[in-house]
C-alpha cells in the first residue's frame, strides 16, 4: 500500500497524486522491496512533474506471515500498536527526501515481524496537525496517547475514535487541513 501526500491544495495536488497513482499502475514490475519501489517512483517523478511540486509517501507491504516492509519519502513512518496498547513509532533516520526532488534519491527498507493482533497505522500530518483554538497541535503525542488508550477496541472503531479526538481537540467537525488515515491488522491466530 501507498499512503501519500503532496504538496500544496487544489488542483496541482490532485494532479501530483494522479501523476503517482498512474506511476504505480502503470509499471506492474515496479512493486518490489520497498526501498526500491520508492526509489523508482522517485526517478519517475521526478522527470514528469514541475521543480516546485514533491510528495511525501510511505509505501508498505504486509505478508500473511506478518512480516512489514516499508519505505519512506519524507513521510511520517508507520505506528505500530500492540494488543496491549503500546505504541511505538519507527526510527525517523530511515526517512528519506520526499519523492521527485532528487532523481538519484535512494530510499531504505526497513522490515519488522508483526505479532497476531498488532497493528499498524499510517497517515498524514493533516491529522496530527489540527488546532486548537490557543494554537495547540493535536500532535504525534495526541495520536500516540489516543491510540494508546483505545487500542482494546475493533480497528474500525479504534480509528473513528481517534478521528474524531482529533476533530474535538480542534474543536470542529471539519479539519485545517486534508488527512489519510490506513489502519492494518495481523490477524491473530
Amino acid at each position: 500500500m501507498f499512503v501519500g501526500d503532496g504538496t500544496g491544495h487544489g488542483p496541482a495536488a490532485s494532479v501530483l497524486g494522479a501523476t503517482v497513482r498512474a506511476i504505480f499502475r502503470t509499471y506492474p514490475g515496479l512493486h518490489e522491496e520497498a526501498g526500491n519501489t520508492l526509489t523508482t517512483v522517485g526517478r519517475l517523478l521526478h522527470d514528469l512533474i514541475p521543480a516546485d511540486l514533491f510528495m511525501t509517501g510511505l509505501y508498505l507491504t504486509l505478508e500473511e506471515d506478518g512480516q512489514v516492509t516499508w519505505a519512506s519519502a519524507g513521510h511520517e513512518p508507520p505506528l505500530r500498536v500492540s494488543l496491549a496498547g503500546r505504541v511505538t513509532a519507527a526510527d525517523l533516520t530511515a526517512i528519506g527526501m520526499p519523492l521527485g526532488i532528487n532523481p538519484d534519491e535512494t530510499y531504505t527498507t526497513v522490515r519488522w515481524q508483526l505479532a497476531p493482533g498488532e497493528r499498524l497505522l499510517l497517515f498524514t500530518d493533516g491529522l496530527w496537525e489540527v488546532h486548537n483554538r490557543v494554537g495547540q497541535a493535536f500532535g504525534r503525542r495526541g495520536l500516540q496517547r489516543e491510540l494508546a488508550a483505545y487500542a482494546g477496541l475493533p480497528l474500525d472503531d479504534m480509528l473513528r475514535v481517534v478521528v474524531a479526538r482529533a476533530a474535538e481537540h480542534g474543536g470542529r467537525e471539519d479539519f485545517e487541513d486534508d488527512f489519510t488515515v490506513v489502519g492494518v491488522e495481523r490477524w491473530a491466530e
